[in-house]
């Protein structure tokens, strides 16, 4: 049993995320084409017709992206609440490809939200159960406290409470194990996947939005479109660069990751600014503390490196002064 049960767990942690971003992924593709069909012989643009469920759709797509990045982190770190945020990850992916329904037939998107509604109200439920669990009930209290009231039972207790710690052992060493498995093969591809995804649906209802006008973006927003394609090759840069470092075992790809973060939100964020320059605002607000928090990690990692060569080299000099002596 434990030898089948075993895949199951590796298949959860290294695939379950990859199908559900590719099934969002090709919704997204799929809905997203048919809006150019549909669109391209009209002087309107989807964000000038629809402009509140455009803009809900980008705010839920832009919260399905950090919501993944957030995940894959607590998954990574062993967090017991990467759970949580994968429910809001796909409730924000779900409104996301209703609200662009929505836009191609209003009739079919209210028929598919009532289904998925659903739905949705069950995850919600069970995560609330599961953290509510987790968070106010004292399981080992209680299987203490049951142990204490039946002295009669107390060797058997005693030895079935052993077996439970030993079978917990071993579990949380198979996760670990899974774990570090999840962080080394997949973060990359992860983060790498919502960071196309996004420059693919922004750039679709970019040309949409354009396709009707005689000014292209470079034109209308040369400012915020030089800066994307600047940060857009810093992006492949740092991603080239981490790969071969940790390729090599450096140590400095951990900064080298912090900048492609950083590179690729911030070309997201101006791409997003060109199609609605308060839904931008708003998002870059809410990412900017989330860059912080990435930056401050990253300071004090280089500190701690810096703190370590400056004692290498007083050493040196300390032996090397010694030598001198003798």
């Amino acid at each position: 049993m434990s030898d089948s049960h075993t895949p199951n767990l590796a298949f959860e942690i290294e695939s379950i995320l990859m199908v559900q971003n590719e099934v969002f992924a090709l919704l997204l593709k799929t809905l997203n084409d048919h809006i150019q069909v549909k669109y391209q012989s009209t002087q309107a643009a989807p964000m000038d017709a629809h402009h509140l469920a455009m803009f809900i759709f980008l705010l839920a797509l832009f919260t399905y992206a950090t919501a993944l990045v957030v995940e894959v982190m607590l998954r990574a770190s062993g967090s017991n609440y990467h759970t949580h945020v994968g429910n809001i990850r796909l409730f924000a992916g779900g409104l996301a490809a209703i609200l662009l329904l929505s836009v191609l037939d209003p009739i079919l998107g209210c028929i598919i939200s009532v289904i998925w509604v659903c739905l949705f109200v069950k995850i919600a439920y069970e995560s609330f159960q599961n953290f509510m669990r987790n968070n106010c009930c004292g399981t080992p209290h209680a299987e203490q406290a049951t142990w204490e009231m039946s002295p009669r039972r107390g060797t058997k207790s005693a030895a079935s409470l052993e077996t439970r710690e030993g079978k917990t052992q071993e579990e949380m060493s198979d996760s670990h194990s899974l774990t570090l498995a999840f962080e080394i093969e997949s973060i990359l591809m992860v983060q790498n996947e919502v960071f196309a995804l996004l420059l693919k649906t922004l750039n679709d209802h970019i040309q949409v939005k354009y396709q009707s006008t005689q000014a292209a973006p470079m034109d209308a927003h040369h400012l915020a479109m030089f800066i994307f394609l600047l940060a857009l090759f810093t992006y492949a840069t740092a991603l080239v660069v981490e790969v071969m470092l940790r390729a090599s075992g450096s140590n400095y790809h951990t900064h080298v990751g912090n900048i492609r973060l950083f590179a690729g939100g911030l070309a997201a964020i101006l791409l997003l600014s060109v199609l609605d320059p308060i839904l931008g605002c708003i998002i870059s607000v809410i990412w900017v503390c989330l860059f912080v928090k990435i930056a401050y990690e990253s300071f004090q990692e280089l500190y701690r490196i810096l703190c370590q060569i400056i004692d290498a080299v007083r050493h040196t000099l300390s032996r090397r002064n010694l030598l001198i002596d003798l």
